[in-house]
């Protein structure tokens, strides 16, 4: 949905009505003259509706109205207004804020919570005085059944409660039915769905004959995030020092003036101050960036992976997520997210016993202690591999065996003392407390 502000110029009908007040895909738009509210709504570039009011929420009930065919006239100015009118005017001040403490990256995401989740459940005529803590309650029951993660649902009853508080304050309402509602554990989306150097071959021969091969292999070579990889530029890449420069990363950002969408995709910067960083690069990646290198003509610059029909923009997200995807679930393997592909790397790094320090420079985290507690599976099998070393303390110490045995790794979560004469000992939660 596309914000609505009252335009600044009182008293003055504008050429047309501006961007930040037209509606995307045909919503039409809404302008003041005077000390009324105009508004025109247009099919393949025909005007099929006009409507007025006194109140810029009436006008744009009065054009939906108008829009589904019924009499616009019928629609009676009510001072609440409602859900869809008020996510309008939210989106459209938390995006015209000057110094506003949230990114763009928040607000576009607010707006497709609003846009995607949150409208299409309650209805473009519920007013936001009649939404309930039940309703709501109902709403994120539901995006549970429909399978969404708890991350997602955290985001979207935060973009809800963002909206009801501001009613509140406005004295529309005189509570926030999101508020108190439990969604659960959001948790930082990293699903661990097991890791290998054989996982990591077979993604490889998955993908292989896959026009984005390339992409997809140096994520699993060169632990980026998506974006970065989009946006890596021939001038970053240094083959003969085998790094290559993170400086930029694709991402969503406020649509300019006229463009008649919310947001749209351009450069930013990496997550983190960290982001901004050297990558090293493997000898099978550096094979793979020269081939391209070659194949692009020697290029000075210019993105690594630009779009086939226009190479001054990136490869699609969607197509690059839709060919990875339709690959891992043919090979019948366990990965559906590019994400995943990072975090594949970064936990063989740390299996290979690369130092955490390191791997958190190469990832890109803002600090090491990220780096452990998101893989803390990896470092709790490293540090019961290194408890291995230790064995010449057991009751055979005498014969002089203290290699390792070569028994696999426990999960995360327990403890094995298991000594040659074949005793064990297994300490749950409560043990570990006490060790």
């Amino acid at each position: 949905m596309n914000a609505a502000p009252i335009s600044s110029n009182r008293g003055k009908r504008p050429t047309k009505p501006t961007a930040a007040m037209r509606r995307p895909k045909g919503g039409g738009s809404v302008f003041r003259e005077g000390d009324r509210y105009r508004g025109i709504l247009k099919r393949d570039g025909q005007v099929v509706a006009r409507v007025s009011a006194k109140t810029e929420e009436l006008c744009w009930e009065r054009l939906r109205a108008a829009e589904r065919g019924e009499n616009p006239r019928l629609v009676q100015e009510d001072k609440t207004p409602t859900l869809a009118l008020y996510a309008d005017r939210w989106l459209a001040r938390k995006a015209g804020a000057r110094g506003r403490p949230v990114k763009d990256n928040t607000v576009i995401g607010y707006e497709q919570k609003f846009r995607i989740h949150i409208v299409p459940y309650f209805g473009h005529e519920i007013r936001v005085d009649q939404i309930t803590p039940k309703m709501v309650g109902d709403f994120f029951n539901k995006l549970r059944k429909d399978g969404l993660q708890n991350s997602t649902i955290a985001n979207t009853r935060n973009a809800l409660s963002g909206l009801l508080s501001a009613a509140r304050l406005e004295g529309i309402i005189t509570e926030n039915a999101a508020k108190g509602h439990n969604i659960g554990e959001a948790g930082s989306g990293f699903n661990v769905v097991g890791f290998s150097d054989d996982l990591a071959r077979q993604i490889l021969d998955a993908v292989r004959g896959s026009e984005h091969r390339d992409a997809i292999s140096l994520l699993l070579y060169c632990p980026m995030r998506e974006g970065e990889l989009l946006r890596l530029d021939w001038a970053n890449v240094f083959m003969n020092a085998k790094r290559l420069t993170v400086m930029a990363t694709d991402t969503r950002v406020m649509a300019p003036a006229g463009s008649g969408h919310f947001a749209t995709r351009g450069v930013g910067t990496p997550k983190t101050k960290s982001g901004k960083r050297d990558v090293p690069i493997p000898l099978e990646a550096e094979r793979l960036l020269r081939r391209r290198f070659i194949e692009a003509g020697h290029p000075t610059s210019g993105l690594v992976f630009p779009s086939a029909k226009n190479r001054s923009v990136p490869v699609s997200p969607r197509s690059l997520l839709d060919e990875f995807k339709k690959r891992m679930v043919a090979a019948g393997l366990p990965v559906t997210k590019i994400h995943e592909l990072r975090h594949i790397s970064i936990s063989l790094l740390l299996a290979h016993d690369v130092d955490p320090n390191l791997v958190a420079q190469i990832a890109g985290h803002s600090n090491a202690n990220i780096t452990r507690r998101f893989y803390a599976h990896v470092l709790d099998g490293k540090a019961y591999e290194a408890a291995e070393t230790l064995r010449f303390f057991g009751p055979n110490s005498a014969s002089g065996d203290s290699g390792r045995t070569g028994r696999k790794v426990p999960q995360s979560g327990t403890v094995s003392a298991e000594w040659d004469t074949g005793d064990s000992v297994n300490l749950g939660k409560e043990g570990q407390k006490r060790a």
